[in-house]
């Protein structure tokens, strides 16, 4: 939550800095990237900028969003998935990082303008403290309990991200 982009860059700064990134991670060979938590649809667009470069690329691209449900940099996330849909490198897209009440809504959006895979990794749910470096009210079950919900909804891929642990993927591997 603390991360919000806005990072006072041009969008070609931006590409500039993930062209040089993508170009080393791409001579690992890799089957997928996953480029996840992006809190700016001016980041998304310097994304789409990068990969246009590297046409052998395929990508995830998720987004981190805040309790409105808007990126942390403030657009929606409607218009970041669109961006990202707009590059044939993308093969999903997503919400990483999120509290797993407000996935749901987010996979609507998303919804809203792409047909692509859906791909979901939220937290344990609860909220971070970045004072006390902890995860406070978190529900240990959040992603079972959700998990149904988003499937029905259209996600293809569900795991989870902060706060949570391997216990809490085997009950959701258990429960699907």
């Amino acid at each position: 939550s603390e991360y919000k982009g806005n990072y006072g860059k041009t969008v070609e700064e931006l590409r500039a800095f993930h062209v040089e990134r993508l170009g080393v991670l791409l001579s690992a060979n890799p089957d997928l990237f996953a480029i996840e938590t992006i809190p700016d649809a001016l980041e998304a667009e310097a994304l789409v900028a990068a990969l246009a470069e590297f046409p052998s690329a395929i990508a995830w691209m998720s987004f981190s969003i805040g309790p409105d449900g808007k990126l942390w940099a403030g657009q929606s996330l409607a218009e970041a998935a669109r961006i990202a849909s707009s590059s044939p490198a993308i093969a999903a897209i997503g919400v990483n990082c999120v509290d797993p009440a407000l996935v749901s809504a987010a996979i609507a959006e998303i919804r809203s303008v792409t047909d692509l895979p859906v791909v979901i990794y939220a937290n344990g749910g609860g909220t971070w403290n970045p004072e006390t470096g902890i995860w406070e009210n978190a529900a240990a079950d959040a992603l079972v309990a959700y998990s149904a919900e988003w499937i029905t909804q259209g996600a293809t891929v569900i795991g989870g991200c902060c706060g949570t642990h391997a216990g809490d993927i085997r009950q959701l591997a258990a429960a699907l």
